[in-house]
């Protein structure tokens, strides 16, 4: 009996490890016809039983891949087959991050349109370093597609800080029509508005003034938060 217990044990782990085995090559099959932006292969897959939310090792579903490529048919699929859209892979990106950062806008479009979320963590460590690169279209793209202008980085320097201090007007100009505030400040208590005197720029030095006068006509509390931050220094 124990022999026949100890055969039965067996025959069902090794059929539990072919199922398993099937499924791990289904999932890579699934995702290399999403990664090639193969319609009819993944259409053919999926109606064979492979499940379109399955992830790689990376936790990478075929949503991310055809975002990160580009393709809109093949996102489109997916997401009616019922594909996580808001699925992040083990390094934080979601499909709407993966289709933000390749620049691929149709693809964002089409995402966002469904509700989904960039989720981009550490957003200021992000968007600070884009600005510091230069990288309008990315920056562009984050804003569009829901970041906060005024996330921080470590030093809770927010983008604007870096575009005031760097004088690069175009990328502050971007800021400020997506809304960040002139008055944030960062570990040291400096604002955008100090960064941009410094920087002696004019026309920058303009652009936040203006920022700053329709900041306090809205936000009239700002003026006196900045006033009792001085007073209490």
């Amino acid at each position: 009996n124990n022999e026949y217990g100890g055969r039965v044990k067996q025959i069902e782990s090794d059929i539990t490890f072919h199922i398993g085995k099937q499924e791990a090559e289904l999932t890579l099959r699934v995702n290399s016809a999403a990664f090639y932006g193969d319609l009819n292969q993944l259409k053919g897959l999926i109606r064979a039983g492979a499940d379109p939310k399955n992830t790689d090792y990376d936790g990478r579903s075929p949503l991310h891949l055809a975002a990160s490529k580009g393709y809109e048919d093949v996102a489109q699929f997916l997401i009616h087959e019922g594909a996580d859209i808001d699925l992040a892979d083990k390094f934080g990106n979601t499909p709407l991050l993966e289709a933000v950062k390749q620049g691929h806008d149709r693809v964002a479009t089409l995402l966002f349109g469904r509700g989904a979320k960039l989720n981009l963590e550490n957003a200021g460590s992000h968007l600070c370093m884009a600005v510091s690169k230069g990288d309008s279209d990315f920056v562009r793209r984050a804003l569009a597609y829901g970041a906060d202008p005024d996330s921080k980085d470590y030093d809770h320097r927010s983008p604007l800080h870096i575009a005031a201090a760097d004088g690069l007007y175009m990328m502050a100009k971007m800021l400020v029509d997506a809304g960040a505030s002139v008055f944030a400040t960062d570990r040291w208590g400096t604002t955008p508005l100090d960064e941009g005197r410094k920087s002696g720029s004019k026309p920058l030095m303009m652009l936040l003034e203006q920022a700053k006068a329709d900041e306090l006509s809205k936000f009239p509390a700002r003026g006196e938060e900045v006033r009792g931050k001085f007073r209490s220094s």
